[in-house]
């Protein structure tokens, strides 16, 4: 998707600055590569990846895919919050997501899980994972996401990956929320 041709053809950009609107959503079908996820653009977030140009303010696009469930429109959300929360509070998120390396892992590899006391995980693997999307991995992990030191399994999220994400969206610091929404 040519983002810049997006923000122009809709006058995108002089709507953000002028405040009548803060981001933008767009409903695609996914299997045409029609955009990404999320992207992102302003003075204090910048998406290298989509080649958005900056209207002045920070703004996000989020990319919808129609065709699939609505668990993963908020898998979509989930990856904006991570690249919010790397962005403006880098050192807390790689502290709350111990692991966040694994997401360079291939696809469908086995990742081994490493001793000692875990975050929350990240979108695309919770605590106890061991590859992308191990949503129902069973495994004992000890995790301080809760804020104590605990012992989990996914059984504390119903082991699929509409249960992770609200339960990691529960444990978001509140501090974040504003650089989710391009503040």
């Amino acid at each position: 998707m040519d983002y810049n041709t997006f923000l122009d053809e809709f006058n995108i950009c002089s709507k953000v600055n002028s405040g009548e609107i803060d981001e933008t959503w767009i409903w695609v079908n996914g299997g045409d590569g029609a955009g990404f996820e999320y992207t992102a653009s302003g003075p204090s977030m910048n998406d290298p990846y989509s080649g958005m140009k900056s209207c002045g303010k920070n703004m996000f696009v989020m990319g919808f895919d129609y065709t699939r469930t609505w668990d993963l429109a908020l898998h979509s959300m989930g990856h904006r919050m991570e690249f919010a929360a790397k962005h403006n509070h880098q050192s807390e998120y790689l502290g709350w997501d111990s692991r966040n390396h694994r997401y360079s892992s291939p696809y469908n590899t086995e990742v081994p899980l490493e001793n000692g006391v875990v975050g929350c995980g990240n979108i695309h693997f919770p605590p106890n994972a061991k590859k992308h999307y191990d949503y129902s991995n069973s495994a004992n992990v000890q995790s301080n996401c809760t804020g104590s030191t605990q012992t989990i399994t996914c059984s504390i999220w119903g082991c699929n990956q509409e249960g992770f994400l609200k339960w990691w969206f529960s444990y978001v610091p509140s501090n974040w929320w504003s650089s989710f929404v391009g503040k």
